[in-house]
């Protein structure tokens, strides 16, 4: 496997509602995120593994390790993101609650994942399940971006939420996802670039009604920027976030149109698209999307 470079910048655990926008391609001290990473796609594809299994958010780190194929053990915590570039085929990948544990022993759980050559996959570490999504690498339109909604958080058996991003300029809302349960992803896509609080609310409620579930997270969006927001903690335990973002790609024209939904057959998956945001201020669906990372290849 091949150590793949450094060109995303994560989000680190949102504790402040405002978090600010550094260079995209900046090269960063510690961790950091690639989802863009240098594949071969006459032959490879890329997997970005995200830490989000923690009940407690934030607070909890609950270090594990990763093991890719059966070799590599990789300690992670959550917020981490650890990045691998395989040959096309079949990708397994284990898991250990362990920290201390080794690629040989028996695994907490485990999940294979049918790469193709040039496939970029995201695979969460959730709460509860471990799930995977396609990330959607397009440009955008101008004046817009791109949010992803992965919800790696422990929301209770049969329970799901619903995702607000509330805009910080006109206080209006957009809906990112409805009634998004554990272990799923939603894509907003055509997202009006701007500041915005994502929240949390039970499925169905107002949310001028009452308080939200949680804070997830401050998305800085601007034009031509894809964020993903990974859920994480649980309803009794604390329910925050953290994101990754890449970026900007603007279309030009000359660009294809954005990635269409992952078909039903791709497994193992747990993907949900929304409808696009209309308009600024329009509470419509739209689509999921950002810790901290690591290299393999």
């Amino acid at each position: 496997m091949t150590r793949l470079p450094r060109t995303f910048r994560p989000r680190r655990p949102f504790v402040a509602l405002i978090a600010l926008m550094a260079a995209l391609a900046a090269t960063l001290a510690g961790p950091a995120s690639n989802a863009g990473a240098q594949i071969d796609p006459a032959a490879n594809g890329n997997i970005t593994i995200t830490d989000a299994s923690s009940s407690a958010y934030p607070g909890s780190t609950d270090p594990l390790v990763v093991c890719v194929d059966g070799a590599n053990a990789h300690i992670m915590e959550v917020g981490d993101q650890y990045f691998v570039e395989e040959p096309a085929g079949s990708v397994d990948v284990t898991l250990f609650e362990n920290d201390a544990a080794t690629c040989a022993d028996t695994p907490d759980d485990a999940i294979t994942i049918r790469l193709a050559a040039g496939d970029h996959f995201g695979l969460v570490i959730g709460a509860d399940d471990l799930f995977t999504f396609l990330y959607d690498l397009s440009c955008m339109q101008p004046g817009e971006g791109r949010i992803l909604v992965s919800n790696g958080a422990d929301l209770g058996a049969g329970r799901s939420a619903d995702i607000y991003a509330t805009s910080q300029t006109t206080g209006q809302r957009i809906v990112l996802a409805k009634g998004l349960p554990s272990g799923a992803n939603a894509y907003a896509q055509d997202v009006p670039a701007d500041t915005y609080l994502v929240q949390a609310y039970p499925p169905g409620a107002n949310p001028d009604d009452g308080p939200p579930l949680g804070f997830i997270a401050t998305v800085d969006l601007a034009e031509g920027t894809f964020f993903q927001v990974f859920m994480a903690g649980s309803v009794t335990g604390g329910l925050g976030g953290f994101t990754f973002d890449q970026g900007p790609d603007v279309c030009t024209g000359t660009e294809p149109p954005p990635m269409e939904p992952p078909p039903t057959d791709i497994a193992p998956s747990s993907t949900t698209t929304t409808p696009p945001a209309s308009a600024p201020g329009d509470a419509v669906p739209a689509t999921p999307v950002s810790g901290t990372a690591t290299f393999t290849g």
